[in-house]
């Protein structure tokens, strides 16, 4: 069973709930390009499930043009895929997109892939 199909999503909305700052993480996947996870928000009575990719920029240092190609074109296709990207101080981006708790592992297979297809190359 993969780590995905492991996720408890109530037991992840009940932890948002219960956090200050009504917000809960739960990382899936993690390697030297990205990570990716599900946040669970509580702050309307409505709670709201999104993907969260960081995607690791360059830090100082030689720059590995092929790197950044595959990295921009994987930005675009997140894009493509209506996910929000956001530059965050530390050199990486942040993405998100909203999904429902019935679409969790379906979107994070959808990635996995996109990811293995872009940033693997």
């Amino acid at each position: 069973m993969s780590r995905n199909e492991r996720i408890n999503i109530q037991a992840l909305i009940r932890k948002a709930r219960s956090d200050d700052y009504h917000e809960a993480y739960v990382n899936l996947e993690r390697d030297k390009n990205c990570r990716i996870g599900v946040v669970a928000r509580t702050l309307t009575p409505k709670s709201q499930l999104f993907i969260e990719i960081l995607v690791y920029l360059p830090n100082f240092g030689k720059v590995d043009l092929q790197d950044l190609k595959r990295k921009v074109a994987f930005l675009e296709e997140l894009q493509k895929r209506k996910y929000s990207l956001m530059y965050q101080e530390g050199n990486f981006v942040v993405c998100e997109a909203k999904v429902s708790a019935n679409n969790v592992k379906e979107e994070y297979k959808a990635i996995r892939m996109l990811t293995r297809k872009v940033l693997s190359s």
